[in-house]
């Protein structure tokens, strides 16, 4: 097992051994759950179903998300003081780096995954052009790669997961509004 991966499903066996993934899965799933109910709901009076509401308000969830998840990739190390052991090993600064990264975008997957019953009724019960919908999961796995990486920049300028936390909120929530 190299050692990228073996931090990769560290961190990943880290987010399902507490209660933190399992209660981002279910309000994931419940809000993401409840727009699509209410798109199909509208669509009865209205002609065109569309679901571009439905990835505009992932994103957006996205953006709550991902400081809950970076937060603690290496500030957790480093006020552990774990840190210098982690890179004492035979690790570079890439390995390490990677491996964390890959562990958080894993669990991000996981969420965006979650939803794909959104394309399967819409395709079973509907007529929609799957371009934009693949289309669409792809810019929001897309997105989360870049939300997860800027959390992991700011995790690793600091030692306090809460100040880490709001450094990612903040620079997410400015470069959306941007």
């Amino acid at each position: 097992m190299s050692s990228i991966t073996y931090l990769f499903s560290k961190e990943l066996r880290s987010y399902f051994t507490s209660w933190l993934a399992y209660v981002l899965l279910a309000g994931w799933l419940f809000i993401t759950g409840y727009i699509f109910v209410l798109l199909i709901v509208s669509s009865t009076t209205m002609p065109n179903f569309n679901l571009s509401p439905l990835f505009s308000n992932m994103m957006v969830f996205v953006l709550i998300i991902t400081p809950l998840v970076t937060m603690r990739l290496l500030s957790e190390e480093k006020s552990e003081g774990t840190i210098e052991m982690l890179f004492t090993a035979p690790l570079t600064e890439w390995q390490v780096t990677l491996g964390k990264f890959i562990g958080a975008f894993l669990f991000m997957m996981i969420l965006v995954t979650c939803t794909l019953y959104v394309p399967i009724f819409t395709f079973r019960y509907g007529s929609v052009d799957g371009g934009p919908i693949w289309g669409s999961y792809l810019a929001l796995l897309f997105i989360c790669a870049s939300a997860v990486s800027f959390g992991l920049f700011c995790s690793s300028i600091t030692d306090s997961q809460v100040v880490a936390g709001f450094l990612t909120f903040g620079g997410l929530l400015g470069s959306w509004i941007l």
